[in-house]
């Protein structure tokens, strides 16, 4: 095993795939991250620092600090990050809260990728559906070199998992969006293997609505009629579709029945307030004839 020797040269030798030529080691380098810290950080040479740069070893993934005595032996400029969730992710948030000491460079280099793992994991668990996307897609077109490929699996199991929850809250917000939540999750299944969610998912949510908006405490004058226009809207658009496409959307006759569901409450209401305001006006009508037959007398 290799030690972890106050001594800069032998210590890129031993994290580099170069481990002969120090000039070709140095190549493999990329700075890609500045950071000034009150806390003290690990050098490469084993020295304390404060001014930190990151480099990143584009072959093997290592991940190093460099103060900036050590920074100018690589003679390198800084490399810009244009993958944004790579340059989150490489920054490393807090990776030394406190100076560590190594006796192996493989112990400096495993404690970095810990970090790094630590705060993927986090990052995996506390995103949103889209940024979930965003991540794994950033990730995706990351160099399997850098090592970090081996977090695509977590992000697709998380996004599983919130597919659901997604697909409901989408349709809660605007159920015409039902086309391009599937096209959407069409595209992800089809990008990373994803497994696309189960029909009775989106059946499930749209009915949900339904049934509490044709409810005695959920139905209003305003939101309902606008609902079930927008259900409308959907079954003409799927006819549509058929007449260009010559493919017929699977949930055409679920949202029939929802439309007619709809379409049978808000005839109900209107006709219990008819039948209301018709009762109203036929006793105003009796109370007038009684004052005018009282007048009379």
């Amino acid at each position: 095993m290799t030690e972890f020797l106050k001594n800069f040269d032998k210590n890129i030798l031993a994290a580099s795939v170069n481990k002969e030529d120090l000039v070709e080691a140095k190549k493999e380098w990329q700075n890609f991250r500045e950071e000034k810290c009150s806390e003290k950080k690990t050098c490469i040479c084993k020295h304390k620092i404060n001014n930190v740069r990151y480099y990143l070893n584009i072959h093997n993934g290592n991940i190093i600090c460099c103060g900036t005595v050590c920074c100018n032996k690589f003679n390198l400029d800084k490399i810009e990050i244009h993958n944004k969730t790579l340059a989150k992710v490489l920054k490393l948030k807090n990776p030394y809260n406190e100076y560590h000491q190594f006796s192996t460079i493989q112990e400096y280099l495993d404690y970095v990728k810990d970090e790094l793992n630590v705060y993927m994991t986090k990052e995996i668990q506390s995103s949103t559906f889209n940024n979930l996307i965003l991540l794994l897609n950033d990730i995706n077109n990351i160099n399997k070199s850098y090592g970090l490929d081996i977090f695509i699996e977590n992000i697709k199991v998380r996004l599983v998992e919130l597919i659901p929850s997604y697909i409901e809250a989408e349709i809660r917000k605007d159920v015409s969006s039902i086309f391009n939540t599937m096209k959407k999750l069409g595209e992800l299944s089809r990008d990373y293997q994803i497994q696309k969610p189960d029909i009775n998912i989106y059946k499930i949510s749209i009915e949900n609505i339904v049934n509490h908006i044709t409810s005695s405490t959920g139905y209003s004058g305003h939101v309902t009629p606008q609902f079930q226009e927008k259900i409308d809207a959907i079954i003409k658009k799927i006819d549509l579709i058929k007449v260009q496409t010559g493919k017929t959307f699977v949930l055409k006759n679920f949202f029939i029945e929802m439309n007619e569901k709809l379409k049978n409450k808000i005839q109900s209401i209107r006709d219990e307030n008819f039948a209301s305001d018709k009762a109203k006006w036929e006793a105003h009508q009796k109370y007038k004839k009684r004052m005018q037959e009282k007048y009379e007398r």
